[in-house]
């Protein structure tokens, strides 16, 4: 029954109550990271999984291209990082990770591992198999949804960056995709994810 109500529902209107309740857990409920995580896993799946279409995974002509366009993605984060390292100062964001997930090496490598195949696969199934019919939007809800993380850590101009960052390469995701499989997508995403948890095992001193 709840099912059936929730497929009247528009896929963008019921996507963004989502986004913003996920806001909530993340700023307001000060529970712990796997606590949270497992919230999100709910939320997200659950569409996925019961209000649309068969899941594919199949390899597409375009699956080559995810894989090289990964490893791009991945060497150039990493070397963007040491290019405007010098001009950034991200002690903040170590001294908020350390003190709201008081993390060690042993919760960082599991939290690395969680978010490179099971969060990049949650939001894939999320973003671009439950609204796939909706490329643009869901490229927009992905961005903003993002953003709502990274508030505060960043001036404003890297923000808007960032958005326009996350937005193109949700869509990019998307494209690869064409609604044929979720598997491009979360190579690349994979990838991003990768190069992003790199970077924060620098920062944080990990390596």
């Amino acid at each position: 029954m709840i099912v059936s109500l929730l497929k009247k529902i528009h896929p963008l209107i019921l996507a963004s109550a989502i986004i913003a309740a996920l806001y909530f857990v993340e700023e307001v409920w000060t529970a712990h990271y796997v606590w949270k995580s497992l919230v999100k896993i709910m939320f997200m799946l659950l569409p996925a999984l019961f209000l649309s279409r068969q899941i594919s995974f199949k390899p597409t002509l375009r699956t080559k291209m995810a894989v090289i366009l990964g490893v791009i993605v991945v060497i150039t984060v990493i070397c963007a990082y040491f290019i405007v390292n010098s001009q950034l100062d991200l002690s903040h964001i170590k001294d908020q990770l350390q003190e709201s997930q008081q993390l060690t090496w042993l919760t960082f490598s599991l939290a690395a591992i969680y978010i490179c195949l099971g969060n990049s696969l949650v939001e894939e199934l999320f973003f671009r198999h439950y609204l796939k019919e909706h490329r643009i939007l869901s490229s927009a809800l992905f961005a903003l949804y993002h953003m709502t993380l990274f508030w505060g850590w960043f001036s404003v101009p890297i923000l808007i960056l960032a958005l326009i960052g996350l937005f193109v390469g949700g869509y990019l995701f998307a494209t690869l995709n064409d609604g044929k499989t979720v598997l491009n997508g979360w190579i690349m995403h994979f990838c991003a994810d990768l190069a992003l948890v790199i970077v924060g095992a620098i920062v944080l001193g990990f390596v």
